[in-house]
């Protein structure tokens, strides 16, 4: 049995992989401060009762910063690889808390690096983000240039150069994999701030208007974290091979819907299960990209992986 550290593993992302992880025979450990960066309140057990038994939440999960990097490092030891997702994950957020974005995106990511390097775990997946691209139109490859525009996607993408570093002086076998638009079963939907299907869903389920803002043609890519599940675990059981380590994948969707569209599936998806007359609404419109759209032709030429759940399966399956 293979000893797998995920760290944020108490987080959206990270219970699903976990579970996954868990369920193919994997001995996995978890590193998380237990503190959703949304609500800045502790996760609740009985959320992580949905995903694990009592006797993993106690045994297997560490409550522990990254950025303790005494208290992390010997949780590695013997493990075969890791999957670093924990992360400060808010794009607006880290415009206005820089400090706290770089501290533990890059800080956080070394610690983990070196507690893995110091410990003899050579397999390391990095999340990375889309976030780097920036907001340059058009389909974006991962040879792409690279423009982030907070300090988010800049911390991502140095996150990247370390990896890379990492893989080439250590021999390690380090892969990032740059996430688009995440979302599914028990996403954020808390703020102003939350993830956008998320939060549409909340409104409309409450009857509410759903925020829209601005006009709402921006575009994105969105992915279900059925499928960034499966693009990691791919990833991991071929980590060390030599298309694979090294590397940076796009894990997309590959097609491009606007907001308004999904706030309008959503709405109508409702009125036709729950008789909700959620209506629509404009606000403010807030610094962000104009289009996104990934291309994720790399990931599944060379793993073979591809998004499976559709927005709209995906949706009507939470509603």
């Amino acid at each position: 049995m293979q000893k797998v550290i995920i760290t944020g593993g108490a987080g959206f992302i990270g219970r699903h992989l976990v579970k996954s992880l868990l369920e193919k025979n994997y001995e996995v450990y978890v590193i998380d401060t237990l503190i959703d960066e949304f609500t800045g309140e502790k996760i609740p057990d009985s959320l992580l009762l949905n995903y694990f038994d009592e006797n993993f939440i106690k045994n297997n999960i560490h409550q522990i910063d990254i950025l303790d990097y005494e208290k992390i490092s010997p949780l590695f030891k013997e493990a075969y690889g890791v999957i670093h997702l924990a992360a400060f994950i808010s794009s607006p957020n880290s415009i206005n808390e820089p400090l706290k974005a770089f501290d533990i995106n890059i800080k956080g990511t070394l610690y983990v690096l070196e507690s893995a390097r110091n410990n003899g775990c050579k397999n390391v997946i990095l999340t990375s983000s889309a976030a780097v691209y920036g907001s340059i139109d058009g389909l974006k490859k991962e040879d792409d240039i690279t423009h982030p525009e907070n300090p988010y996607g800049l911390s991502k993408f140095i996150d990247e150069q370390i990896g890379k570093l990492y893989n080439d002086l250590y021999k390690m076998n380090i892969t990032c994999v740059r996430y688009s638009n995440v979302w599914g079963p028990d996403q954020h939907d808390i703020g102003s701030y939350a993830p956008a299907i998320g939060r549409f869903i909340k409104e409309a389920k409450n009857n509410n208007p759903i925020p829209i803002c601005g006009d709402g043609e921006q575009t994105r890519d969105f992915i279900h974290v059925y499928d960034v599940v499966k693009a990691n675990i791919k990833i991991l059981e071929n980590i060390d091979k030599e298309n694979v380590r090294g590397e940076v994948f796009n894990v997309c969707s590959g097609i491009e819907s606007k907001v308004i569209d999904i706030a309008n599936m959503v709405a109508n998806i409702f009125k036709e299960k729950n008789n909700s007359n959620a209506e629509i609404t404009h606000v403010a419109p807030r610094i962000e990209p104009k289009r996104f759209v990934g291309d994720n032709t790399k990931i599944k030429n060379t793993l073979g992986w591809e998004p499976i759940i559709t927005l709209e399966e995906g949706i009507r399956e939470i509603i």
